[in-house]
């Protein structure tokens, strides 16, 4: 897990949370974080907040951190309006944590973002796989290790 804690080291991060607490896996790697000294906030009931709110709030983030599959309403359209985004100095990292299928197969084209996928299909922490998405691999890919 030491990639990913490389990847957050030194930057503001953002928990992107549906309810009123970290589900499962975004709460383990909150300890984590928490155990590595890497500060981190949570923004809870983004659905219930709106679109415009957590915009505001990911303003001054450089890493956002997200379980969902941008299933709810206002995930929607905070993906679209992140996706949009061309300004370099508005760059974002994005991490996914997903379950069954991550949202992007790869990196999409045009998008400055650095995206990552998490993949926690094994129970123990230690065991999760991290992926940077590319534009010209996809993350099936990147599992099967052809480079």
């Amino acid at each position: 897990m030491e990639a990913i804690l490389e990847v957050c080291r030194g930057k503001r991060i953002a928990f992107l949370e549906n309810g009123t607490s970290l589900d499962d896996e975004c709460s383990a790697l909150a300890k984590l974080f928490v155990e590595a000294k890497i500060k981190f906030d949570c923004i809870f009931d983004i659905e219930k907040k709106g679109f415009v709110d957590v915009l505001t709030q990911c303003r001054n983030v450089d890493v956002i951190i997200y379980q969902t599959t941008w299933l709810y309403p206002v995930s929607k359209e905070l993906k679209k309006a992140f996706m949009s985004i061309k300004e370099i100095e508005f760059k974002k990292s994005f991490i996914e944590i997903y379950v069954n299928e991550p949202t992007f197969d790869s990196k999409p084209e045009k998008i400055i973002h650095d995206m990552y996928i998490l993949n926690n299909y094994r129970l123990e922490i230690e065991k999760w796989e991290f992926h940077k998405l590319r534009e010209d691999k996809s993350y099936q890919e990147l599992l099967q290790g052809i480079a």
